[in-house]
């Protein structure tokens, strides 16, 4: 199968944490790839699925079904628990951060640094 030459409308797809990811080739020449997340869950998958059929009927500029922006999944998942629990706990995760930041900074202004 090694000469089995690739279809031009094959994506790449992996996993990283709780997001699946699809990383789309370059359309032409000059054209970047592009890659869109995914919760890896049920309704993920099922959009990854839709996509992949898209593709496979030509529609690969960049915005169409058969190649999605991060914006279009997002407008698709917007009724999605997971996937809003997990956004959720991103943005927690950075006003942490910003609270540690500004602890930090006290802390330095105390010392005289």
């Amino acid at each position: 199968m090694s000469d089995y030459p690739i279809p031009s409308y094959a994506a790449n797809i992996w996993i990283a944490g709780d997001l699946l990811w699809l990383g789309f080739p370059p359309i032409g020449d000059g054209v970047q790839a592009h890659s869109v997340s995914f919760p890896a869950n049920e309704r993920g998958l099922s959009l990854i699925i839709e996509i992949l059929k898209s593709r496979r009927k030509g529609e690969r500029m960049i915005g169409e079904n058969g190649s999605p922006t991060r914006y279009q999944v997002e407008r698709e998942l917007v009724r999605d628990a997971k996937y809003n629990e997990l956004l959720r706990a991103l943005e927690n995760s950075k006003k942490v951060t910003a609270e540690e930041a500004a602890e930090a900074s006290a802390f330095l202004e105390e010392l005289g640094l």
